[in-house]
């Protein structure tokens, strides 16, 4: 999956995601942040705090497809 692609998703189907660091981290949202070369995806609860596991990929494409799943849930 591409950026454009998953964007194109995210506002097609108005997920709560933070594309990113493009805002503070709000509840009930779907992360997606860089960290050198690797990509961490996460949940937020109703604190904006971390809830789960923070997955973490090397490849963007691994990254945004599990960031789609798990904001559509």
């Amino acid at each position: 999956m591409t950026k454009q692609e998953a964007l194109e998703i995210i506002k097609n189907e108005n997920l709560k995601v933070n594309w990113f660091n493009s805002h503070p981290v709000e509840e009930n949202e779907m992360v997606i942040e860089q960290k050198e070369e690797f990509h961490n995806v996460y949940g937020t609860d109703e604190r904006a705090a971390i809830l789960g596991i923070v997955e973490t990929f090397n490849s963007l494409s691994e990254a945004l497809e599990n960031l789609i799943y798990r904001a559509r849930l």
